[in-house]
């Protein structure tokens, strides 16, 4: 039964290369549940996803009428992108061991992205690709880059609601119906697909998950048990 809070499908942006996980072909950027999105990893297979490369040219994918680009680094137009945007979340550094990522969200009464953001992530090798997911029933978008997560308002007003950290690398966002589940190097965690954070779990690689109705199974290097999707009890 489809959850009435979410009639539309969540968009899913990852950008990065694959990696597998817990000796599966299920690679961590697998698309949300019911979602499309695009990857730079070569053959992803996933929510009929198209394989792109994302580059310094943004690259866009859209659905319901909520557009999302993403790039390695700042496009030449970043300074118009700035000046339309009614807000700029620009955290970047000096680092060699990071990659920045560059996105923006575009609703369907806006010309231009509403938000734009540039942030310096690391971890940003073997696998560690940033994410972007928006759920378009609650205006959300959820970040993860790194060890950095943030979620944004993305309509009528943009805004960021909060900031969080994935300790040791972000991996994933999938969305199960009004659920939004984060993986990371040793983080499971989840959110109300309206932003509030509903419990998080500490994990140990090898791991992975499943979700069946609102049952999750969480199996960490071979002991297997289940949960609440909801309570996380």
């Amino acid at each position: 039964m489809t959850d009435p809070k979410v009639t539309a499908p969540a968009l899913h942006v990852n950008v990065g290369t694959s990696r597998l996980h817990h000796a599966t072909a299920r690679t961590r950027l697998a698309a949300a549940a019911d979602g499309v999105g695009f990857s730079s990893a070569p053959g992803f297979i996933g929510c009929n996803a198209p394989v792109v490369d994302i580059s310094y040219e943004p690259q866009f994918v859209s659905i319901s009428g909520i557009e999302v680009f993403v790039a390695r680094g700042r496009p030449p137009i970043w300074d118009s992108y700035c000046a339309h945007a009614q807000l700029v979340d620009e955290d970047t550094v000096a680092d060699a061991e990071a990659a920045v990522l560059v996105a923006g969200v575009r609703t369907a009464e806006r010309e231009w992205p509403g938000l734009v953001l540039a942030l310096s992530y690391a971890p940003s090798q073997g696998g560690f690709a940033p994410g972007v997911l928006v759920v378009p029933e609650s205006q959300v978008a959820f970040v993860g880059a790194g060890t950095t997560l943030r979620a944004y308002g993305i309509g009528p007003e943009v805004k960021e609601w909060w900031r969080d950290e994935a300790e040791l690398g972000f991996w994933s966002w999938r969305q199960h119906g009004s659920t939004v589940v984060m993986s990371a190097e040793v983080e499971l965690a989840a959110w109300d697909t309206d932003g509030t954070k509903l419990w998080t779990r500490f994990v140990e690689p090898p791991w992975s998950y499943s979700v069946s109705g609102q049952e999750v199974t969480l199996d960490v290097m071979g002991t297997v048990r289940t949960f609440d999707l909801r309570s996380g009890a």
